[in-house]
């Protein structure tokens, strides 16, 4: 099997067709790949006929010209033949072979941006635009999480994602997850934590640090990670017990043992011009990866930017309030399966706000699919028993939402576990505040008999100190996506979220297999 690079090179019809035949022959030697695609930009002033035109570079290559528009009366759509010669993920380089009136600075950034966004370098000239990635190639299939910004929601997408490919939701699947996350307060050396073993039976007090990464995970060991100096909201522990907890569910519901599911723990630091990270230990993460029983990588991005590293298919997340302007050239988005857009809920967006977002992501891209999304508030456990438990009671609530969707979130506690909440605070990220607000609670002539904490930002550091200070128990709350249509009526059991996410899936699957030669299972519809 040949491992020399595969291209497509960028030609227009003013060059005469032998000056460009010419080009790409040195171009070849330059950069030393086999041109798999051509694609006609536009021009028609050398071009006797789009049939004759084409047959010069099939007699050449062996390979014809992808003339997207309508090229008999010199129309083209560049944009539509770059997607149409990468959609396979499978091309190396993308090299420019043209220049204006075709394109000019501003258009080669459009079209590099689309190239990255598939994979590719984009070359023209001098120039080279491509991402940063690591040395290792990852042995499985592997799926990108990724987003805008922060606060979009890619920890509860990620938990929600691993829980449906590892068929722990109401989908059987042939995956078992292998979550790696990327945060900026991980360790240097990437933890695994095969939460795939049974629980341990050892105390929080007595439990060491190895054992705790090779036991399914308890929501005592957040605090019992701090005695080992390490941030206990990390979004790898914050995975490791909250999917750790659907596995508990799925077991006793079903009387099955639940899927082989892992979690790694990266850590990042910066941000490269296609939001790439500058630095991590994604490399190492990866290598863990070829020691965990599961078959498929779920990659959750950190801010706006995602690791250094290959994938084989991208899910992004998008909030509904987004600057119209950044969607214009934010990379990822040419390229990605499907969009969801989080936080769809009229105190966060107008019904036409959240309008001109779809209208945007599909000027960047006509056939991209969107699914509407807002979050609720879910208390870890099993649910029943979370009701019971809840029911009648006061409690306070603490996270790191905008204070904008404060009633919604609050109402959706109350009406699902039937609790009563009588103060809250969405200070996580500011230690002295978190405790005023706790303070301030507790002051109260009515207190809270429980708190419910996000595992965010200071979140098992406010729990340790509630328990240390006033011994008022504490239950975590994840995120769950809720899935809405165009009117803002919830779709019943996400169905069309469910849908395109296991589509994405597959569709990673299939470029794997074929780029591998391998044989990676496939879920039936």
């Amino acid at each position: 099997m040949s491992l020399q690079k595969k291209g497509v090179v960028l030609i227009d019809g003013v060059h005469k067709a032998d000056n460009t035949i010419d080009g790409i022959k040195k171009l070849i030697k330059e950069f030393d790949f086999t041109p798999v695609k051509l694609v006609w930009l536009g021009g028609t002033e050398k071009i006797k006929s789009p049939e004759s035109f084409n047959d010069e570079f099939v007699k050449e290559f062996g390979v014809g010209v992808i003339m997207e528009g309508d090229p008999a009366n010199g129309i083209s759509d560049p944009v539509a033949g770059l997607r149409k010669a990468l959609s396979e993920r499978d091309i190396d380089l993308v090299i420019q072979l043209s220049g204006s009136p075709q394109v000019n600075r501003q258009i080669m950034n459009k079209y590099a941006s689309i190239a990255v966004s598939y994979g590719a370098k984009y070359i023209a000239g001098g120039t080279v635009f491509g991402e940063k990635t690591g040395t290792v190639n990852a042995a499985k299939p592997s799926m990108g999480l990724y987003a805008t910004d922060k606060r979009v929601g890619k920890t509860a997408f990620g938990i929600y994602v691993s829980k449906l490919m590892s068929g722990l939701g109401s989908y059987d699947t042939p995956w078992e997850a292998i979550v790696m996350t990327h945060s900026r307060g991980g360790p240097p050396e990437p933890p695994l934590v095969n939460i795939h073993n049974k629980h341990s039976e050892k105390s929080p007090e007595e439990i060491t640090l190895e054992e705790i990464y090779n036991s399914r995970f308890r929501p005592e060991y957040l605090e019992s990670l701090l005695k080992f100096k390490l941030h206990g909201a990390s979004d790898v522990y914050e995975d490791g017990l909250i999917l750790s907890q659907y596995m508990d569910n799925y077991e006793e519901k079903t009387g099955r043992s639940a899927p082989g599911i892992s979690v790694i723990g990266c850590r990042r630091a910066g941000a490269g011009y296609f939001h790439e990270f500058v630095v991590s230990n994604v490399d190492l993460g990866i290598k863990l990866s070829e020691k965990c029983p599961g078959n498929y990588i779920l990659h959750e991005g950190s801010g706006g930017e995602h690791p250094p590293t290959r994938v084989d298919a991208t899910i992004t997340l998008v909030q509904s309030d987004v600057s119209l302007s950044l969607l214009e050239d934010f990379p990822g988005l040419d390229g990605t399966e499907c969009v969801i857009l989080a936080h769809c809920q009229s105190e966060t967006a107008s019904p036409e706000q959240i309008e001109l977002v779809e209208e945007a992501l599909k000027k960047r891209n006509p056939f991209l699919t969107v699914v509407r999304t807002y979050f609720e508030p879910e208390v870890m456990g099993e649910y029943e028993e979370m009701k019971r438990e809840l029911a009648g009671k006061s409690v306070m609530y603490l996270g790191t939402a905008p204070k904008k969707v404060k009633d919604k979130i609050l109402s959706s506690l109350e009406k699902n576990y039937g609790c009563n909440v009588i103060a809250s605070s969405f200070e996580l990220s500011r230690d002295d505040l978190m405790r005023r607000d706790i303070d301030n609670a507790m002051g109260l002539t009515e207190k809270p008999e429980i708190f419910l904490i996000e595992i965010k930002a200071r979140g098992v550091e406010g729990a340790k100190y509630i328990r240390e200070k006033y011994g008022v128990p504490c239950k975590y709350l994840n995120n769950i996506p809720v899935e809405v249509d165009r009117h803002g009526k919830r779709v019943e059991g996400n169905k069309n979220l469910d849908r395109v996410i296991l589509q994405a899936l597959n569709r990673g699957v299939e470029r794997f297999n074929k780029r591998e030669g391998a044989k990676f299972p496939l879920m039936n519809f």
